[in-house]
């Protein structure tokens, strides 16, 4: 007969995913009848130590952050296994449980470029690590002509009480956010920081999403209550509960911590009027780009151009093109050949005149001169350097 195992549930209610999880968590009890699982209601991580040291819990299932975590840890039961969902910790007494790593990021960046959008920021909070190191990643998912991410990290203070600091908050945003070249995409940490680039929108008279497309990592009530609603991705909580609990199980029968989080559950998105519903501009800068992307190496003319758009006049496209990119149709072209060309340098063996093709130019010392003229070196010297 299976020993009986007593499941402390710890998880921060305000998290949408969090909820989800539990319905993962009682699909795998319901398979195994030795455990038994109760609920602990908390308002604050720092309470958390003291509620499970009410009982004899053989172990628990938390969701919190690594900094909450490490200011609490040594308080916890000494005995008890816990597994974390969420932040990918590492600590040899805790299992972790997360997504997939990267899912939510190549899932919003898709639905934003398929909404139009080129330019791309990011919102986060400031001290969390998991937060702060986004901006590097979707800079190496993106790869763009356009320029890196531009990154913004907001305290956590609250936006309901109109405090000096929250005032402060206020401003810095607005000022960051003015400065952003539009239409652009702006990724956010979670529902909180979208509600305030929300807001920071409409101090600003920006449109959204026509000047800018909100979207973020956390599908909170937050994203809900706003209008526009906020377009999220819910990284399939039901998922990661059954394997948190599946984990924690294995663990009180003996198992090892793993040394890295277990990922589960595919991500799904919520796509809503933060995004959605932009101008035909958007559409024609969007066909554009994929046309210029999909015949790199080809000459490409604004009349190749006008032709695939069709019904759009030159002095519309240009303007349109360079209000929403900073640039002519010319200069993002030469500019996503000197990218290709820089990835084919390092990436693979081909020869140079063979590289010089695949990007579009018509000879080698065309070539040579403009992508020296673009980077400050020949196409040999920065091949060899990048050895």
């Amino acid at each position: 007969m299976a020993k009986r195992r007593s499941i402390a549930i710890a998880l921060t209610h305000w998290a949408v995913y969090a909820r989800t999880a539990v319905m993962g968590i009682v699909a795998y009890a319901q398979q195994h009848p030795a455990i038994e699982l109760q609920d602990v209601l908390f308002m604050d991580h720092r309470e958390l130590p003291d509620l499970l040291s009410h009982r004899a819990w053989d172990g628990a299932i938390i969701n919190l952050t690594k900094p909450d975590y490490e200011q609490i840890k040594d308080q916890l039961p000494p005995q008890m296994r816990c597994v974390n969902i969420g932040a990918g910790m590492v600590d040899p007494r805790v299992g972790a449980v997360r997504g997939i790593t990267g899912e939510g990021s190549r899932v919003l960046l898709a639905h934003l470029r398929e909404c139009g959008y080129t330019r791309f920021a990011y919102v986060g909070t400031r001290g969390e690590p998991i937060a702060e190191s986004r901006p590097a990643y979707l800079n190496d998912l993106l790869r763009t002509a356009e320029g890196e991410v531009s990154a913004f990290f907001r305290d956590s203070v609250s936006d309901h009480k109109q405090t000096d600091a929250a005032r402060r908050a206020e401003r810095r945003l607005d000022a960051w956010l003015k400065r952003l070249k539009r239409p652009i995409g702006v990724l956010t940490w979670n529902g909180v920081h979208a509600t305030a680039v929300l807001r920071s929108c409409e101090r600003l008279g920006l449109r959204v999403p026509d000047d800018v497309g909100i979207a973020s990592y956390l599908d909170e009530h937050a994203c809900l209550l706003t209008h526009p609603q906020i377009t999220s991705v819910a990284g399939g909580g039901s998922e990661q509960g059954y394997a948190a609990i599946e984990l924690l199980h294995q663990l009180l029968e003996g198992k090892r911590v793993p040394r890295k989080p277990v990922e589960a559950g595919a991500t799904t998105l919520f796509a809503r009027g933060s995004t959605l519903n932009r101008t035909q501009t958007a559409h024609v800068v969007e066909k554009a780009i994929e046309y210029i992307d999909n015949n790199i190496a080809r000459r490409i003319t604004i009349e190749d151009l006008l032709d695939h758009l069709q019904s759009v006049s030159r002095a519309t496209f240009y303007n349109e093109f360079t209000e929403a990119l900073g640039c002519a149709p010319a200069q993002y072209i030469r500019a996503k050949r000197i990218e290709h060309a820089k990835r084919l340098l390092t990436e693979t063996s081909l020869s140079i005149t063979r590289i010089a093709g695949m990007c579009g130019f018509t000879s080698l010392t065309q070539f040579g001169e403009t992508f020296k003229r673009e980077t400050g070196q020949t196409p040999r010297r920065f091949r060899r350097e990048a050895e």
